[in-house]
């Protein structure tokens, strides 16, 4: 039996539509912004290289793509690795900025702050409270998928040994 096919716990199916609302309501935000014209979406992001616009475009896109496997497939292992490589990869990249020295406040919800009208602060606080969902909820699924995927093969494994014998 493979771990990345199948189905999760409920709790697991909980922790997956859960975390594809964070990652469609923020991939949206991020699609949005990119259609505006603020003077950061041309600055080069520290990390990459390329203008942010870009990368909240394609991250924007990918958040989206995670949030419909989410959603709308009984991938629920797979969908789970998703949600834990993205999420691995905005704290690498939290990581990255602040080893840069970078000053300006993470864009990761994009406009939606204005719109919520709430302070840089206050959404730098969700963004990381958002970011520890979804990694501890991921890799605790993800632990949880494998202990159960050894103890079925385990369990396989004694029921054909003891129909040799």
């Amino acid at each position: 039996m493979n771990p990345l096919q199948g189905r999760v716990s409920r709790n697991g199916r909980r922790f997956l539509i859960a975390a594809g609302m964070i990652l469609a309501i923020t991939g949206l935000a991020k699609l949005l912004t990119v259609t505006g014209d603020t003077t950061l979406l041309r600055v080069p992001d520290p990390i990459f290289g390329v203008e942010f616009r870009y990368l909240m475009a394609a991250v924007g896109l990918a958040e989206l793509v995670i949030a419909g496997f989410c959603f709308f497939t009984r991938w629920d292992a797979l969908s789970t690795v998703m949600v834990a490589w993205v999420a691995s990869g905005f704290m690498l990249y939290r990581v990255g900025i602040r080893s840069a020295d970078w000053q300006r406040p993470c864009g990761c919800l994009g406009d939606l702050t204005d719109v919520l009208r709430i302070s840089s602060q206050t959404a730098e606080w969700i963004s990381i409270g958002l970011l520890g969902f979804l990694l501890v909820g991921s890799y605790g699924v993800l632990v949880q998928r494998l202990k159960c995927v050894e103890i079925g093969q385990s369990d396989v494994r004694k029921s054909i040994s003891g129909r040799k014998q």
